[in-house]
């Protein structure tokens, strides 16, 4: 079965969505993970993840059923540790401009 093209629509509306998100959220980390760096702080980059923990685990929220088929809304492990390394490798790539 083809998805219709309203629903690919609203997936690829959603990419594009996620895509800008994390690059405003990289932009704010490369700043504040500069601002540790320049303190001396080692753990800069677990404070950082420490930071966006709460807006990683939203955009991981998922439909998960249990044994018995009942739905309810979980964290999906997979796909948070994916936008962490996504974060990580933004924040570590980003280029200022000057």
């Amino acid at each position: 079965m083809e998805p219709n093209s309203r629903e690919f629509y609203k997936q690829c509306s959603f990419q594009k969505y996620c895509n800008a998100v994390l690059h405003n959220e990289a932009c704010d980390a490369h700043r504040e993970l500069r601002t540790h760096k320049a303190k001396g702080d080692p753990d800069a980059m677990k404070m950082v993840l420490q930071h966006f923990s709460g807006y990683i685990a939203r955009l991981s929220m998922r439909k998960l059923y249990d044994e018995r088929g009942n739905v309810y809304f979980g964290i999906d492990n997979d796909i948070r540790e994916r936008l962490q390394a996504k974060l990580m490798m933004a924040v570590l790539n980003f280029r200022t401009e000057k």
